[in-house]
């Protein structure tokens, strides 16, 4: 059930440099955070007490888990007693078998989760938990009210660094609306309010903004259910932390602004959330994410049903990786459209005379219909059969009414491959940077490991982008690069707002010094 609030209910949002300010410093504070209890997490093997956290959700080596009532009660208690707010509270657990360990990632060790299997193990193997004095000053546990659990998730999954972090890039409202198609994000309305940090030719990938949303409410609670929303500050990016190694980041908090007040005179209730993952490339091949916070929806909402839903998203986000092969594909397409439409003209003059596979070389089974399994390639217009090519659903246009329109296309071997093998940053630079176009004379290049970049110290407004908004009737179905993703047209349910931008500079700090960049 979808709702949408009136136009004239977030007018245009102008932050103050005070404002900035402060957002900057909030963000800092949650990634620095995340970053030291993750190099922490690591440090202990990857491994959590099935006393104090409960598995609730998984998917493949990846699980989320939900603090448990004790371990809430024990944190409440620390924070609110000085006597007991040491550097640590410790609790032993005799040996026994009654008072087992979840082991988030086996042979992790110390190196980011390792590359085996990360299923929830059971061990019986007794040992002294630390109680982190994270959670004592923790600028996300304070925010929380003391029922609201906390969240965690961690687990491989296969992919690379750079390519989940421009699956994750939702900056503007065409990278938001293809992160929602592809994770699955339920939303009714959603809106960018303001952008503070938008990408460059350098940080294709650095992102910090205000955003606003609703969420598709169940058919069945939709009548007796109040609405919520959200105010978030939202932040992706890469840094380098103090042993020199890579990482990326995405983080959605709760803010309050005066700017954007709670709508309760729409009878909507103000969510709290606060989530941050950081993402490590820990082999040629895997990644390892790590996630934490939580999500409070308020009002008469069952702990387990909120905590469910929220680990339902938690998992939903590791198909940025899906994301980010999509964009890929597209940008594969758009380089070799004019090489690809001279092929098809070649092979449509021979009328019809190919009647077998470029790949493999051998004519279709009589049972798959003869020439009827050739299907042309779209990235380099080959003609193949059905077992020298793959399919993958991609989001062609989006109507002015919201509505996705989809095809699966047909990808020969060949073409998949390089285009899993681009850059990320490369891609992101030729379809997120508003200053920066494509090269098609440029050769593509494929995904190598590099240093992150720094962020420049300025923030300038980038030129306004000249593109062109074709409705859907205007794409021609039968050349899917007749559109692009810097074509798609803004819809009434993600319109972006104005951004406040101007001059300033804030950074993120991470932990023990090293620094990164927002502006």
């Amino acid at each position: 059930m979808k709702f949408r609030v009136p136009p004239n209910a977030l007018p245009p949002l102008t932050l103050t440099p005070e404002e900035k300010t402060e957002l900057v410093d909030e963000a800092t504070a949650v990634i620095n955070e995340t970053i030291r209890i993750e190099a922490q997490f690591r440090a202990e093997g990857c491994v959590l007490s099935a006393n104090e956290w409960k598995i609730i959700k998984s998917r493949d080596d990846f699980h989320v888990y939900r603090e448990r009532k004790a371990r809430r009660a024990a944190v409440a208690a620390q924070r609110s007693d000085p006597v007991m707010r040491d550097d640590s509270v410790t609790t032993t657990y005799l040996e026994s078998d009654n008072q087992p360990e979840w082991n988030s990632s086996r042979g992790g060790g110390g190196g980011g989760g390792g590359g085996g299997s990360s299923r929830g193990a059971m061990s019986s193997r007794g040992r002294k938990w630390e109680m982190p004095s994270m959670d004592e000053d923790s600028v996300v546990a304070s925010m929380k009210e003391p029922h609201v659990p906390m969240l965690l998730a961690s687990g491989v999954v296969s992919g690379r660094l750079e390519d989940n972090i421009l699956g994750a890039f939702a900056g503007d409202d065409r990278s938001w609306r293809l992160r929602t198609y592809y994770v699955n994000d339920k939303f009714a309305d959603a809106r960018i309010l303001t952008t503070i940090k938008s990408p460059t030719a350098e940080t294709p990938f650095d992102y910090l903004g205000i955003k606003w949303f609703t969420k598709i409410q169940p058919k069945l609670v939709g009548s007796f259910l109040a609405r919520r929303d959200f105010l978030i500050l939202e932040a992706t990016g890469q840094g380098v932390d103090e042993h020199g190694q890579p990482y990326g980041y995405y983080m959605i908090h709760s803010v309050v602004l005066p700017g954007a007040p709670p709508l309760s005179e729409l009878n909507v209730i103000r969510c709290k959330v606060s989530l941050c993952f950081i993402s490590r490339q820990i082999s040629t091949d895997k990644i390892h994410i790590f996630a934490r916070g939580f999500s409070d929806p308020r009002g008469q909402i069952l702990e387990s049903v909120a905590a469910a839903i929220t680990a339902e998203s938690i998992v939903s986000s590791i198909d940025s990786l899906e994301c980010a092969y999509a964009r890929k594909l597209t940008f594969l397409m758009q380089q070799t459209k004019r090489a690809r439409q001279l092929r098809h003209q070649s092979v449509a003059s021979r009328q019809g005379a190919l009647d077998k596979c470029e790949s493999c070389h051998k004519k279709p089974s009589v049972f798959r219909g003869g020439s009827g399994g050739l299907t042309s390639c779209q990235g380099c217009g080959l003609v193949v059969c059905s077992k020298c090519r793959i399919h993958r659903q991609i989001l062609l246009d989006i109507s002015s009414d919201g509505t996705n329109h989809d095809r699966s296309l047909q990808f020969c071997f060949a073409c998949a491959i390089q285009a899993k093998k681009l850059s990320a940053r490369d891609v992101a630079i030729a379809t997120m940077v508003p200053t920066a176009a494509p090269r098609p004379s440029q050769p593509l290049r494929q995904t190598e490991t590099r240093p992150s970049a720094r962020i420049s110290a300025t923030l300038t407004p980038p030129p306004k982008p000249t593109v062109s908004f074709p409705s859907h009737h205007d794409v021609d179905e039968d050349d899917p690069t007749s559109w692009s993703y810097n074509s798609l047209p803004a819809s009434v349910g993600m319109s972006s707002m104005p951004s406040a931008m101007d001059g300033g500079n804030g950074s993120l700090r991470s932990h023990r010094g090293a620094s990164i960049r927002l502006y």
